[in-house]
């Protein structure tokens, strides 16, 4: 499916949502705003972890399933982020650490989190684990630091429940603070872990002078 394509369908969506609640025969549900490259645009990743073949693995579920498929390159992502999955992964499983596994509510990793700044190249790198016991936590953490360029934060979050939902409620920080920093439009933002900043970088800008715009 062509990006053009998709932009024209998430349009019609719209119009076709709208049209079985009111008669908007009288409107014009305008174009989607898209990007100029739809490639490496976004600034958070959510990747899961599970054990396949007796190794660590990071990547995305199988349509329709929890069965992971290993993934190095997103495409969709910065590529900055997808390195430093790759790193933490690769740490991981230096240290012997566990994954989770789905079925027996086992193991420890659940999800690995990077955020990064767009203008200030910030790091935030954050472990789901599946309790508050981390071994080995302090040494992956500066092995995590010595090996990520700009890592001004690593978070644990603990969510020990068995659930779909990605991140629990308790945050314990592990290295710097519990914020990473970015720009827009003149100003500083301080993001946390479960903060919500949108992801598609290089629409960021554009999307808030047009919702400042209608809000006047």
């Amino acid at each position: 499916m062509s990006y053009e394509y998709r932009l024209e369908f998430k349009r019609k969506l719209v119009h076709d949502t709208l049209s079985k609640m009111v008669d908007i025969s009288h409107l014009e549900v305008k174009p989607t705003l898209g990007m100029e490259n739809p490639w490496g645009y976004r600034n958070k990743a959510q990747i899961p972890v599970r054990e396949i073949d007796g190794i660590l693995e990071t990547g995305f579920f199988k349509r329709g399933s929890h069965d992971l498929i290993p993934i190095e390159n997103f495409h969709i992502q910065d590529p900055k982020i997808d390195e430093a999955i790759v790193t933490v992964r690769d740490i991981l499983r230096k240290h012997k650490s566990v994954a989770y596994n789905e079925d027996a509510h086992t193991g420890l990793i659940r999800h690995v989190i990077v955020r990064r700044g767009q203008i200030t190249n910030d790091m935030m790198i954050i472990l789901v684990t599946n309790g508050r016991e981390f071994p080995q936590g302090e040494v992956i953490v500066q092995d995590i630091v010595e090996n990520i360029d700009n890592v001004v934060s690593v978070v644990q979050n603990i969510n020990d429940q068995k659930t779909n939902t990605i991140m629990g409620r308790e945050n314990n920080v592990l290295h710097g603070n519990d914020f990473y920093t970015d720009k827009l439009m003149g100003k500083t933002f301080s993001i946390s872990s479960q903060s919500f900043y949108r992801s598609i970088q290089n629409k960021r800008k554009s999307f808030t002078k047009l919702q400042l715009n209608l809000r006047m």
